[in-house]
């Protein structure tokens, strides 16, 4: 898999990290691996729903859903 492969798997639909960059360096003969997140079980769900939502009012996340 090679970067601009990489590249186009990504989209910015779910969220956005405002304020900090990243650079990834890869060798050209790198293997890429995608992993899923893990899902939250039912009991810490609105847990995990108020520190996002901390978090986007904070403003360190924005909706890009909309």
């Amino acid at each position: 898999m090679t970067v601009e492969k990489l590249n186009s798997m990504l989209n910015h639909r779910r969220g956005t990290i405002i304020g900090d960059q990243a650079v990834v360096h890869m060798r050209e003969d790198a293997d890429v691996k995608v992993f899923t997140a893990r899902a939250v079980t039912f009991v810490l769900r609105l847990n995990v729903k108020e520190s996002l939502r901390c978090t986007w009012l904070e403003g360190h996340i924005k909706d890009t859903t909309v």
